[in-house]
């Protein structure tokens, strides 16, 4: 015999990714119906080595689509 138990559990859902540099929303709605949504952002973690004027310094900035074609201009076949 199989006993179900019913359990109400609190989850945490991601509601926005806010670009660091421009402010703009990540979020892109894939369903609104059913309250789906993608975030199109890169994670930038800059990690600066022994030596640098920045050594031990390190922290996470999420960046949109347009801002990281402005900053890298893009991606290379070759890089995929």
């Amino acid at each position: 015999m199989i006993k179900i138990k019913k359990v109400m559990q609190k989850v945490s859902k991601t509601d926005d990714v806010v670009c660091d540099l421009c402010g703009k929303s990540c979020r892109f709605v894939i369903s609104e119906k059913e309250d789906i949504a993608n975030f199109n952002y890169a994670t930038i973690t800059p990690k600066f080595g022994y030596g640098s004027k920045l050594d031990g310094i390190e922290y996470e900035k999420q960046i949109c689509e347009d801002c990281y074609t402005k900053i890298f201009g893009g991606v290379d076949d070759e890089e995929i």
